[in-house]
């Protein structure tokens, strides 16, 4: 049986399997994960899933980051021009996160 714990920071600081986890998770997701109500490692990975667009949810997102556009990369996704605004900016990394990852 999975331990529980009372908070997501008990499971961070307890649970390494979790904690690595959540390190390879975008920081805008784990920001949003760490307000939820999550106590056990399946949790965590159920609440990540539903909050990303990943196929796979132990590929370690980040893990390969390059910023040059070739690998994965969804060439025309993106429309060029000064038209665009930041939200229409923020709408498009919601489909693909394009960019430099969040700091």
């Amino acid at each position: 049986m999975e331990n529980s714990y009372n908070s997501i920071a008990e499971l961070l600081n307890s649970d390494s399997e979790s904690r690595t986890f959540f390190a390879s998770l975008p920081s805008d997701l784990r920001k949003k994960l760490m307000k939820s109500d999550i106590n056990n490692f399946q949790s965590l990975k159920e609440a990540a899933q539903q909050n990303t667009f990943r196929t796979s949810i132990d590929d370690g997102f980040y893990q390969y980051y390059n910023s040059a556009c070739s690998y994965n990369d969804c060439t025309g996704l993106i429309p060029n021009g000064e038209n665009q605004t930041p939200h229409d900016i923020n709408n498009y990394k919601d489909i693909f996160p394009f960019g430099d990852p969040n700091k």
